[in-house]
């Protein structure tokens, strides 16, 4: 029997029980009944209120599209498997006194598909009592507002860097040109004082560019209007002009930063600006977080027809919560820049997407030591 037969057949059970309650009045009542919550969009299920735990009875087929459980792995058990460790949410404390006041309620949950995906639950729940008013069931209607959750966090992410992000550099700008007006007239020979307040206005102009190209960067991957090209590739120059890029950077927090790669290396199949993007971020974020004094290393090999890089540093390392969330949308880790450098937390959610996109892979370890390890892996040509 398949999923959707076994959701009928299910229905037809819970239809039964309910049936003293429903008060349907009409022969034809439980087979509408029965067609409009088959059909219906949003996932439907019901709870048994009289069993302990509180056992699911019934699912719909847009339940298990929603969350890709099957129909024989959900039944029999309680909905917090949605969950996954995340009970503490403000919105199922709503959710757990609507059920001892026996009353409805709507939320907004935090869940987990099958797979570990995340996805934004806008959950309706209400009781269902007998004619003598004892509660025996609850019915729940669950909606993916995914999307509308995210659009609603973008809002939220512009109108912070619009608010700070953009502001406080733009603020530094508006201080140092002031005082390069008040300290440089006409005429007046360019010393090292001045080279500083201009090398601030650079400074602050590049890290409201980066934050500005992120955000672009981000809804032109939402909206897939992403353009992306293909062609064979040398690795190691590509990272070589990306770490002379940051020379100047590295030094100023005296890091040491070095390549080390075999002689040869195959090339790969990429996309020459968006890979350069991806080693870009890589690189400067791991100059960004580390102290001073310390070193950046690059590593390149090749294993099974794939290339891979490394991108290793001697800083703090990541969490256990940043490893989970360290490619997400607007993520924000614990550690933060060693000499106070801006982030738009949206680099390396990009650059996922963009290795993707390639054909390609990014992910990050602990360093067994000190420091984290971010790496990619590509195609050969």
């Amino acid at each position: 029997m398949g999923d959707t037969d076994q959701s009928a057949a299910e229905l037809r059970r819970a239809i039964d029980e309910l049936h003293l309650h429903l008060a349907a009045g009409d022969p034809q009542h439980d087979q509408l009944l029965e067609r409009a919550i088959i059909a219906s969009c949003s996932g439907i299920t019901i709870a048994d209120a009289r069993l302990p735990d509180m056992p699911l009875i019934y699912t719909n087929p847009a339940f298990t599209q929603i969350t890709g459980y099957t129909v024989a792995e959900v039944l029999g058990r309680n909905c917090r498997f949605l969950h996954r460790g995340e009970g503490d949410q403000p919105g199922l404390d709503e959710v757990r006194r609507a059920m001892r006041e026996q009353r409805e309620c709507a939320v907004t949950l935090r869940n987990y598909r099958k797979d570990g995906s995340l996805f934004w639950n806008e959950l309706y729940l209400a009781p269902i009592h007998d004619d003598g008013g004892i509660l025996t069931h609850f019915i729940g209607i669950q909606n993916d507002v995914t999307s509308r959750v995210e659009l609603e966090e973008a809002r939220e992410f512009f109108f912070q860097v619009a608010s700070h992000d953009l502001k406080s550099p733009l603020h530094a700008i508006r201080l140092a040109a002031g005082t390069f007006g008040a300290i440089a007239p006409v005429g007046t020979t360019v010393d090292e004082r001045l080279l500083g307040v201009l090398e601030t206005i650079a400074k602050r102009t590049r890290e409201m560019q980066g934050i500005i190209d992120d955000y672009l960067d981000l809804q032109t991957l939402d909206a897939g209007r992403m353009k992306m090209s293909s062609a064979p590739l040398a690795l190691n120059r590509l990272f070589e002009a990306v770490l002379e890029s940051n020379a100047e950077y590295a030094a100023s927090k005296r890091i040491e930063v070095h390549q080390e790669c075999p002689a040869e290396i195959p090339p790969v199949q990429a996309d020459d600006r968006k890979l350069t993007q991806v080693a870009q971020n890589l690189i400067s974020n791991a100059i960004k977080f580390s102290p001073s004094d310390s070193r950046v290393a690059v590593r390149i090999s090749v294993d099974d027809q794939r290339a891979r890089v490394e991108v290793s540093d001697e800083g703090p390392g990541l969490t256990e919560d940043d490893l989970r969330k360290v490619f997400g949308k607007f993520s924000r880790l614990s550690n933060k820049p060693t000499a106070g450098e801006k982030s738009s937390g949206l680099g390396l959610h990009i650059c996922k997407r963009l290795m993707e996109m390639q054909g390609g892979e990014i992910g990050v370890v602990n360093n067994s030591d000190q420091g984290a390890t971010f790496w990619i892996t590509l195609p050969l040509a």
